[in-house]
Formats: C-alpha cells, sequence, structure tokens
C-alpha cells in the first residue's frame, strides 16, 4: 500500500503502509512529519528506512530558484536515519559528486550506464534563419513542420508516434494550426471530437485547474501503438519525467534546449520498446545565440567530424565502445530523414 503524505500520518501506525510519496515542498520543516520520525514509538519499532529520490539531477536544475526546497533534502537526514538511492537518467560525473555532497552521502557506490540508447539514431541538421533574404519568422518551421505533416497525411494510422519539442506556446499553437489546415478531416481518427485528434499540444498551461486533458493524452500514449488514435504531439518541455511513453519512435526538436543534459532527457522519450527510434535536432545560428546555451550543446550541434553518441557518452563520463551499424549522422553519412524535404518543394 502507498499513501500520498497529508498532515495526518496515523495510518502508519498500523503497519500497512510502506511507501510514501511525496515532494521535498510536503515534508521539509512539516512538524507533523518531524514529530513522527524523531517519536519514541517510531524508533521502537525498529524500521529500516530508505529515502529514495527519482529524478534526482532536479537538485541541481531546480534547486537554485525554480523548487529550492530539492537543493535542502539533504535536511531530512537531520530527522530520519535513513539509507538514499537516488536516480536519474542523466547526471554527469561532476554532478553525480555534487548530489552526493548536497544529500550528505559520505560513501556511495554509483552504478551507471551510458545515456545514449544504442536504438536511437541521432541525426543533427541545420534550419533556415528567419532574418535571411525571403524569409519569415514562420519559415524555420515551416520547414520542419509541413513535410512532417505531409508524411503524416500519407501514413496516418502508420505514421510513428512523434514528439516536436518547440520552446515556446507560440510555435506550438503554429504547428497546431498547421496540422489542422493540412490533414483537414484527417485530423481526427473517426469522428471530428477532441478526444479523436490525431495531433495535439502539450504544455504546462493547458488546464491548471483539472488537468484532465493532459491526464487523457499521457493516458492515450501508454496504450499500445496500434490503438493509440494520437501520433503527434506538438510539446514544451512539459512532457517529461515522469511520463512513460513507450511507443514514441522519433522525438524531433524545432530547435536546440540549452543543455546536453536536458536534451538526452527529452529524447530518452523515445525508443523505450527497444524497436529502432530517431532524434532528430534542428539548428539555425539564432538557436545557438542565447548566452544561456550552453558550450556542450553548441558544439554538438555544429562539429560534423566526432560520432553524436562519441560526444554524449564522453559528456557523461562513459566511453563509446560498440560500433553501431545505424549510429548517427556523422558515422553513416549515408542515413537520410524519413522526410525528403526538397521533394517536398520546401526552400
Amino acid at each position: 500500500m502507498a499513501m500520498r503524505l497529508k498532515l495526518d500520518l496515523t495510518p502508519l501506525n498500523s503497519g500497512q503502509v510502506k511507501y510514501i510519496f511525496c515532494h521535498p515542498e510536503e515534508v521539509l520543516n512539516n512538524k507533523v512529519f518531524n514529530d513522527y520520525f524523531t517519536s519514541e514509538n517510531f524508533r521502537q519499532k525498529n524500521i529500516s528506512v530508505y529515502l529514495v529520490i527519482d529524478e534526482a539531477h532536479c537538485i541541481l536544475e531546480w534547486g537554485e530558484d525554480f523548487r529550492p526546497e530539492f537543493k535542502n533534502l539533504g535536511q531530512i537526514r537531520s530527522v530520519l536515519k535513513c539509507r538514499i538511492l537516488a536516480l536519474s537518467a542523466t547526471v554527469t560525473e561532476n554532478g553525480q559528486k555534487q548530489i552526493r555532497d548536497n544529500l550528505l552521502m559520505r560513501s556511495f557506490t554509483s552504478v551507471c550506464a551510458s545515456p545514449a540508447k544504442d536504438n536511437i539514431v541521432l541525426l543533427v541538421s541545420s534550419r533556415p534563419s528567419p532574418n535571411a533574404k525571403g524569409n519569415c519568422a514562420e519559415t524555420p518551421y515551416d520547414y520542419i513542420f509541413n513535410p512532417i505533416l505531409e508524411e503524416m497525411m500519407k501514413k496516418l494510422e502508420k505514421f510513428p508516434i512523434t514528439i516536436i519539442y518547440c520552446k515556446s506556446l507560440q510555435w506550438i499553437g503554429y504547428g497546431y494550426q498547421k496540422a489542422r489546415q493540412i490533414l483537414g478531416k484527417y485530423f481526427y481518427s473517426g469522428e471530428s471530437r477532441s478526444e479523436n485528434s490525431r495531433v495535439v499540444m502539450f504544455h504546462s498551461s493547458m488546464e491548471k485547474d483539472s488537468g484532465k486533458l493532459k491526464e487523457a493524452i499521457l493516458s492515450n500514449l501508454q496504450k499500445p501503438d496500434e490503438k493509440c488514435h494520437i501520433r503527434l504531439i506538438f510539446s514544451t518541455v512539459a512532457l517529461g519525467m515522469g511520463a512513460d511513453l513507450k511507443h514514441v519512435q522519433r522525438v524531433i526538436h524545432a530547435g536546440p534546449p540549452t543543455s546536453l543534459e536536458t536534451y538526452v532527457q527529452e529524447i530518452g522519450r523515445a525508443g523505450r520498446t527497444g524497436k529502432d527510434a530517431q532524434a532528430i535536432l534542428y539548428f539555425n545560428r539564432g538557436d545557438l545565440a542565447p548566452r544561456a546555451m550552453r558550450k556542450d550543446m553548441k558544439e554538438y550541434c555544429t562539429n560534423t567530424t566526432v560520432c553524436k553518441r562519441e560526444m554524449i557518452n564522453h559528456f557523461f563520463g562513459f566511453n563509446t565502445t560498440v560500433k553501431l551499424l545505424k549510429c548517427c549522422c556523422v558515422c553513416n553519412n549515408n542515413l537520410e530523414l524519413e522526410c525528403q524535404f526538397e521533394d517536398l518543394g520546401v526552400n
């Protein structure tokens, strides 16, 4: 049995509750929590306690400003004598040391594996600049969205489930409206109702009060591929942690995120069944200009001589030991995008 933490912890006394799922904000400086786990009654039970922190990289990424309680998780050890298990798919060697220090771990064993999945082909391509002669703000996005939607029009249910990550709501909405225009009646799988949409938007601003639409989208995406009517998701970073989307076959970035950690997190939504998948990243000079854009991400985009998988592995402290038949756009220069833009009349 599991329980989401409330102020009343009395059900713990029955011994039926084995797991408590909660946010850092719910336990730090929580008097009820502190009183229970420091009580004589609890100590007499001689219970082995484990503190499990999933997505532990949030300690580093969120702990400064966004949700500072993540950075204070180590304070729980002053209340609770426990062993710690910290889990993350994207932490560098230096990040591991910072998390260790933050959680007051004097000794720990690190179990690691390469974050670059062997079944995901890594492709990087340039996209037009909105400032080039004859272009406009929509041009870099039309370059990506148009051929994808033309492909979807041809394949419909056979179109591989695809996430397109965009940095702003403006371009998510633009892609969604373009999908409605290009797909027409095929925008829906069956009757023209929102629950039958083949294309959806996913962002933090949608249905803040109820969250029913988010739940419906995630529920649909967790169905077997042949039963999932959603084929294309225009999304911000909101479609990320905690979403086990087993049948996503392709992740496309309309512009790079600011760091390789974030990029690897997001392309990790693809290929979870072990089948072949694609991660396609588009960039232009303007995408790389912001100060927040980290050097490692710029290098990943622009380097045309070093294996993309090797770059990711090196960044996270691993060596690339196995040469794959299908690796990346550098190792396999004959690899082509499934959408041939020139053939579809995109300039």
